[in-house]
């Protein structure tokens, strides 16, 4: 991938009406007796945390553009930039099953149809790699593959972090914002997925990503990669929007 990506600045936000849609969002989410349980762990431990991603995301596109999006998980954010953390160990008391995501992070299913990622700052970024940069969440939200994904939320602080993703949500678009070590299949597949499940556009460089790497021969990789992730049923579908997406911007260049 050639794309050239440029992080934006952390904002910290404390708008009043976002807040209350976050916290009635959660209050009335399926997850949320178990968010509870997971918290009260983490608060007798005195260990930081925040909730990130589409549990943020959802809530606020429903603020802003009258629009409910369930929330199929939750992703909780450990902070452990100060001292090392055990996350098995706690979770071990928890009821439920626990599982180990691709990225090594530990997953709780209190239910089968219910999930929750738990993941530390130290491990929630690509960027890891690089020994300059700090465990913090900044580095954790530049770290993140979509504009929109990039928010997260202080429940203690009643505070919202955004790299970009408040503007996104504004303009109703899933960009490009951190791809590397991410392979384009996962990219791709993520993209068609995530702006079907918001009502998104998929942004310029997202679909440039899309015109320049997809081919055929990635078909296979994008069903296994759809297996893995359970929605295998919806690989045809991916596919086809994929093929849509490259023949559409190969007729509007012949256009001319």
């Amino acid at each position: 991938m050639t794309i050239e990506l440029h992080p934006i600045n952390i904002e910290e936000i404390r708008e009043p009406r976002y807040i209350n849609a976050i916290e009635t969002y959660l209050k009335n989410d399926q997850h949320d007796k178990y968010v509870k349980q997971l918290f009260q762990t983490l608060d007798n431990h005195e260990i930081k945390y925040y909730i990130y991603g589409g549990a943020i995301r959802n809530p606020i596109t429903e603020q802003i553009h009258n629009r409910h999006i369930p929330t199929s998980d939750i992703d909780i954010l450990i902070d452990d930039s100060e001292k090392d953390i055990n996350i098995e160990e706690l979770l071990r008391y928890l009821d439920g099953k626990i599982y180990t995501t691709s990225l090594g992070s530990p997953r709780w299913k209190p239910e089968d149809k219910l999930q929750i990622d738990i993941v530390k700052l130290s491990n929630a970024t690509k960027l890891k790699h690089n020994p300059n940069l700090p465990t913090s969440l900044e580095t954790t939200l530049k770290s993140c593959d979509f504009t929109p994904s990039a928010i997260a939320y202080d429940p203690e602080e009643k505070a919202i972090y955004s790299n970009g993703a408040i503007e996104a949500i504004e303009k109703q678009e899933f960009e490009l914002l951190y791809t590397k070590d991410l392979q384009p299949e996962t990219l791709m597949c993520n993209l068609i997925l995530k702006s079907e499940k918001t009502g998104f556009n998929i942004g310029p460089k997202a679909k440039t990503l899309i015109i320049e790497e997809y081919n055929p021969d990635l078909d296979q990789k994008i069903k296994d990669y759809m297996t893995h992730k359970g929605t295998e049923d919806k690989t045809d579908h991916v596919i086809d929007r994929l093929q849509i997406i490259q023949k559409q911007a190969t007729n509007n260049k012949h256009s001319f």
